[in-house]
């Protein structure tokens, strides 16, 4: 029998945690899963080691795990687990040092390494994810709101697994987006003004079928009249005979 989880339990569990650049970071992407998986284990190990003080004479700390023990707790083989202490020295994530006759090694742990970049995508993915999940929050709680009075919103016709496969979706589909466009020089303010937009129309009862096809033509347009405004690009003059120019670029402005 399945043993729930309530309030009472969520304080009792123990977490091994998960550096992000270790996830994200493009120096470590290459990495075999295995690796990470231990390099987690032996940072988690670690803290125990600074717990308990730990250390050389120089004050590094270190952690003693054997390659039958690691196997045992993460159920890879010897072998794997050979593999994968490989790969963390070639990443330099450790360092082993003998320490005599049937005296186990000790193992150094090292520091991940990270550049500007990565800093820069975690923090990106960070705040376009938050953000977007508080719209995405706010307007799925009016659709429920609505719902009774609007046939032709879309979230009366889901269940609650469906609904939350669709906000997965729509989360990777606006990480993408951003990642795409902020290489192209949009500002986040402006992304999400987009954003806003579209996530209005839906909720005034509008379908729309192909949301990434949609998104992005709507960022490109709005970029693209950003960029005109800002003098950046040359806009296009309409000349119609017989007529005064069209002045489209301030259209929503008047």
């Amino acid at each position: 029998m399945i043993k729930y989880y309530t309030e009472d339990q969520t304080d009792n569990l123990i977490y091994v945690q998960t550096p992000k650049v270790l996830i994200y970071g493009s120096k470590y992407k290459d990495m075999m899963p295995q690796a990470k998986m231990l390099y987690m284990v032996l940072m988690d190990k670690i803290k125990l080691s600074m717990a308990n003080g730990w250390k050389d004479k120089k004050g590094r700390h270190f952690v003693i795990m054997s390659i039958e023990y690691a196997s045992d707790m993460l159920g890879f083989s010897a072998s794997t687990i050979r593999r994968c202490k490989g790969e963390l020295r070639k990443y330099e994530l450790i360092e082993e040092k003998r320490m005599g006759l049937n005296q186990p090694n000790r193992i150094y742990v090292g520091r991940l390494s990270y550049t500007d970049e990565d800093l820069y995508k975690l923090d990106s993915s960070r705040s376009v994810q938050s953000e977007h999940s508080r719209m995405l929050n706010e307007s799925t709680h009016e659709c429920h709101i609505r719902a009774p009075y609007n046939n032709k919103n879309i979230n009366n016709e889901l269940n609650n697994n469906e609904l939350k496969d669709l906000v997965n979706k729509r989360d990777e589909i606006v990480n993408n987006l951003w990642k795409q466009f902020s290489l192209k020089g949009m500002n986040k303010e402006l992304f999400f003004r987009v954003l806003y937009q579209i996530e209005l129309q839906e909720k005034e009862g509008i379908q729309i079928e192909d949301f990434e096809r949609y998104f992005a033509r709507a960022l490109h347009t709005a970029m693209t009249k950003s960029e005109y405004k800002r003098g950046l690009k040359e806009p296009p003059r309409i000349n119609i005979p017989g007529l005064p120019d069209y002045d489209w670029l301030n259209e929503d402005s008047e």
